[in-house]
């Protein structure tokens, strides 16, 4: 089956890469996988030209299926015998047709979910794309930290997963103790823990033309 996606967050990972999109025919937020639930590998993500596929770049890509797993519902497995095909970049309404509106983050104000939370979790996601009133970004130690803003809740702490973009931010604060964004979009995941536990991270984030960025 052929679908046409936006790219909107790829994050490099031990397993391959994660990337994350949204299904233009249904706006919904998705999950590109191979076989047996693991990521794809770089040779997966390239175009005929051999370049490889970037954030907000629109793709057709050929899935097999929706695997549809407890704890990752939006899971599509890509058949890997097929190029991604460029389309176009991302529009504005692209991103925002697909945007959440939760009262929380991933159910809760917690930056974690046990497996009984997402099982118990009517209706339950493993991605979510919001618009946060701020997010600030700073140094804690070594370790980039990143706490969101949203619906007057505050989510501390998170780590963010695409080094692209840690570079980035680290760049920034090389000079300037903290960095605080308002009105910005947010795509934040779940990712397994060595406890079980699922913790929520920041797969992206995207400044609009309404952005506000202060030192």
């Amino acid at each position: 089956m052929e679908i046409t996606i936006v790219v909107l967050a790829k994050s490099k990972i031990p397993q391959g890469y994660n990337i994350i999109g949204i299904n233009l025919a249904t706006n919904q937020l998705v999950r590109l996988v191979s076989e047996e639930d693991t990521p794809l590998n770089f040779e997966d993500i390239f175009y005929p030209n051999d370049i490889p596929t970037e954030k907000f770049d629109v793709v057709q890509i050929e899935v097999t299926e929706n695997q549809d797993l407890w704890y990752q519902p939006e899971n599509l497995v890509v058949d890997t015998e097929y190029y991604f095909l460029y389309v176009r970049q991302a529009t504005w309404n692209d991103i925002m047709y697909a945007l959440h509106t939760p009262d929380f983050i991933l159910n809760n104000v917690a930056c974690k979910l046990s497996k009984n939370d997402i099982q118990n979790w009517n209706g339950n996601k493993s991605i979510e794309l919001i618009l946060a009133s701020e997010v600030n970004l700073k140094m804690d130690n070594i370790k980039l930290s990143c706490n969101i803003k949203y619906n007057e809740h505050w989510y501390n702490n998170l780590s963010l997963t695409d080094d692209k973009l840690i570079k980035y931010y680290v760049d920034v604060l090389l000079e300037r103790k903290n960095i605080t964004l308002e009105n910005v979009l947010v795509v934040v995941g779940l990712e397994g823990g060595e406890d079980g536990s699922f913790y929520k991270v920041v797969d992206n984030i995207i400044h609009i033309p309404t952005t506000k960025i202060s030192y």
